[in-house]
């Protein structure tokens, strides 16, 4: 029973980084040290100046953050690739 609870605690974690990951998006702070505007969720929750955080945010970096889009295109290509032998492989064996 405590690993169904375990479970539904991440779930219910999750669920709320998404929903906060979507409201941040719009968060906006402005630095008292440096009156500089930024927005926390592209800038790792702090001030990309002087390193200020804003008093109750709470950095949730986004779900594909450590996905690279150089492996996955490498990865695309391998399968595109693969597709391609298999096709050429069965329309010279079936002639």
């Amino acid at each position: 029973m405590r690993a169904v609870n375990d479970v539904l605690d991440r779930l219910r974690t999750a669920l709320q980084g998404a929903r906060s990951r979507r409201a941040d998006r719009h968060a906006h702070a402005i630095c008292p040290v440096d009156s500089w505007a930024f927005t926390p969720l592209y800038t790792g929750g702090q001030c990309p100046l002087c390193g200020w955080q804003p008093d109750g945010y709470v950095y949730a970096p986004p779900l594909l953050t450590p996905f690279e889009r150089y492996w996955g295109a490498m990865g695309a290509i391998a399968a595109v690739s693969l597709l391609m032998l298999v096709v050429v492989v069965v329309a010279v064996t079936h002639r």
